[in-house]
């Protein structure tokens, strides 16, 4: 259900946030992989740890700095026959959505429901009706169900940024300049514009990648008509 993966990705730290490096790392890599399909393996779901980070490189002009960063990610990794526990998020007369918290793209459609369910047009829920005793599906509801098959787009998984080069100098090399007496502030005008023309470019790259993501690219379906699978509350 859960495995862990190594990533190498680079993120940038604003002057602002310098005082905590490593809090606005992870807060990058979180916003980043979190609730994104990863590399097709399934949902980031948070991270784990930090293994190491490379020596800073700072963004000419801007003041950014940038980690390359390796660390462990835990990730949901669902596989047919699995038995999940969620809360039923929605019910719709074709079957249910359940939430996982961290995803909400599981789908039971109502061809999987217990024999004798009955969608209810007035009150908007599924009932099963057992024995003659009608059993809801209530709306926040914990329920168990098993993955029937699972479907992973991989071409929305998250990318690792790729630093641009000619925006950015290394500690090393930003003390030579300092040394020689020359600044990032003094650098030819021609060579800004190129410096601007490539943060445009990378932020439009980041604007695609936003909303590729947007799409959901991990599809959960389920399925409850087997014994002790349902609400949790059916068979306590």
């Amino acid at each position: 259900m859960y495995i862990i993966s190594q990533f190498n990705d680079s993120f940038k730290v604003p002057p602002n946030k310098l005082e905590h490096i490593i809090v606005s790392i992870i807060d990058s890599i979180n916003t980043k992989y979190q609730n994104k399909m990863i590399e097709g393996k399934g949902i980031g779901v948070t991270l784990y740890d930090i293994v190491s980070m490379t020596t800073p490189t700072i963004a000419i002009g801007t003041g950014d700095v940038y980690y390359e960063v390796v660390f462990n990610f835990i990730i949901f990794s669902p596989f047919q026959g699995e038995l999940i526990e969620g809360r039923v998020l929605r019910s719709l007369p074709s079957g249910i959505q359940v939430t996982l918290s961290f995803t909400d793209s599981v789908f039971i459609d109502q061809c999987y429901f217990p024999a004798n369910s009955d969608f209810d047009e007035d009150e908007q829920l599924w009932y099963w009706n057992y024995d003659g005793t009608k059993l809801p599906l209530y709306i926040n509801s914990t329920i168990r169900f098993k993955v029937h098959h699972v479907i992973m787009k991989k071409q929305e998984s998250v990318k690792p940024v790729v630093v641009p080069q000619t925006t950015l100098m290394s500690n090393n090399l930003k003390q030579q300049k300092d040394e020689k007496g020359e600044k990032p502030n003094e650098e030819k005008k021609d060579i800004k514009k190129e410096e601007t023309k490539t943060d445009e470019q990378t932020q439009q790259d980041f604007n695609q990648e936003e909303n590729e993501e947007e799409k959901l690219p991990l599809r959960i379906y389920g399925r409850i008509n087997e014994s002790g699978l349902g609400l949790t509350t059916w068979w306590s």
